[in-house]
Parts: structure tokens; C-alpha cells; sequence
């Protein structure tokens, strides 16, 4: 009997390529966000987000997910390039190295992102990711300032991945499609 492709490996190897899409967000929670532990920048950050999205409309997200250290079955490893752009002025940039558990259902990730036009880099931080077979998806969990993030993403068919990023204050949403960069 040959061996069973785990979940992850499958996964990662069916999203390599360029995916982009319209990046909708939105402040969920006002007192929760004006009671949060968030720095000016981090503040400045959002509110500038929630502004661009109300005033311009909403931004391009263009990721990038790539098998840098060879066949993804065997390094057990893929990196993922986002950017987040508004008139291709790029708002903000992340790097992240996921490292795919052999259980075939958990990924660690390390990630550095930045944030622009001037890019003031965050320090690195790590996040974890679990399998969701039944929809052909992920579950992310990161750190996004100050609050746990939590990151739904499931196969809607072979060329369109449905993203929802949600914490207590804040939502982010993009339908992303394959495209070949």
C-alpha cells in the first residue's frame, strides 16, 4: 500500500504560486479597541487601515507561497510573501516560514512583518497552524499587536482561497485567486 500524502504537505503543495484579491477591513468594536494595550503605531496602524477602507475602498493583498528549501514532502517547509497595497503604495509586508509538523496536521510558523510607507519592522514573532480537512482549509493563530488573531482559511475551488482574520475589535476579509505570479 503506497504511503498516504499528509494533510499539510497536500495543501501547501496545492497553493504554491501568486494568489491575490481585495482585502476588505473593519473595526468591529470601538471600546474594545480604544481600551486596548496598543502603542501609537500600532493604533496609527489600524485607524489608518479603517480609513483607506471607508474613504478609498478597500486594498490589494498579493501573497506569494514558495518551496525555497526544495520539494515540500521532503524539507517540510514552505515561506509565504504577503503584502497588503493601496494605488501600489505597500502598506504592510510579512515573511513567514512555516514548519510543517510530520503529523501532517500542524504547522509552526516564524514570521517578520513591517509596516509602511516608512516600514518600522515588528520583531520577529511565531504563530502556529492546524488543519482543517473537512474544508479543505487552515486555521491560523497569530499574535497581530496586541491580541491573538485568529485566521480561517478554506479552498472555496481550486483558484479561490476565502480568508477571515478576526479578533475582539477587528475583522479583515479577502476572497484571494490564483494569479500566476
Amino acid at each position: 500500500m503506497p504511503d498516504i500524502e499528509p494533510y499539510t504537505v497536500w495543501y501547501y503543495n496545492d497553493k504554491l504560486g501568486g494568489w491575490r484579491g481585495r482585502y476588505r477591513f473593519a473595526i468591529t468594536d470601538w471600546s474594545k479597541f480604544w481600551r486596548a494595550r496598543l502603542g501609537w503605531f500600532a493604533r496609527a496602524n489600524l485607524l489608518g487601515m479603517w480609513t483607506i477602507e471607508r474613504v478609498l475602498g478597500g486594498l490589494t493583498m498579493q501573497t506569494l507561497l514558495v518551496a525555497e528549501a526544495g520539494p515540500i514532502a521532503e524539507a517540510l517547509q514552505v515561506v509565504h510573501y504577503t503584502c497588503l497595497k493601496k494605488w501600489g503604495v505597500t502598506l504592510y509586508r510579512s515573511r513567514e516560514v512555516f514548519a510543517l509538523d510530520r503529523d501532517g496536521h500542524r504547522v509552526t510558523i516564524e514570521r517578520v512583518q513591517s509596516y509602511g510607507p516608512l516600514f518600522r519592522s515588528e520583531p520577529p514573532d511565531h504563530a502556529t497552524a492546524a488543519a482543517q480537512p473537512d474544508v479543505a482549509g487552515m486555521v491560523y493563530d497569530w499574535m497581530w499587536f496586541d491580541r491573538r488573531l485568529r485566521q480561517d482559511t478554506c479552498a472555496l475551488d481550486a483558484d479561490h482561497l476565502e480568508l477571515m482574520q478576526t479578533c475582539d475589535y477587528c475583522r479583515g476579509e479577502v476572497v484571494l485567486e490564483r494569479s500566476g505570479t
